[in-house]
């Protein structure tokens, strides 16, 4: 199962290669684009904001991992 893991998770090309090959947005966040949403729950504009999860991802919890077909046996 180890060897199906390592391949399912990029294989040779490795985590990161799986990650931009899987989000949307095809490239990693940069920091601003997370400070951004730190400032806003650190501000007032947040203020009625509760119990929520901002998910900063470019798209890859809901794009095409959610469309991939695990290995068999997985």
């Amino acid at each position: 199962m180890g060897n199906r893991l390592v391949d399912f998770w990029g294989g040779g090309e490795g985590l990161a290669a799986y990650c931009l090959r899987n989000t949307s947005q095809a490239r990693f966040a940069l920091p601003t684009e997370i400070a951004h949403s730190i400032v806003y729950l650190a501000s007032d504009e947040s203020a009625f904001v509760t119990g929520t999860s901002i998910v900063i991802d470019g798209g890859f919890s809901a794009g095409k991992l959610m469309n991939q077909r695990m290995p068999e046996g997985m």
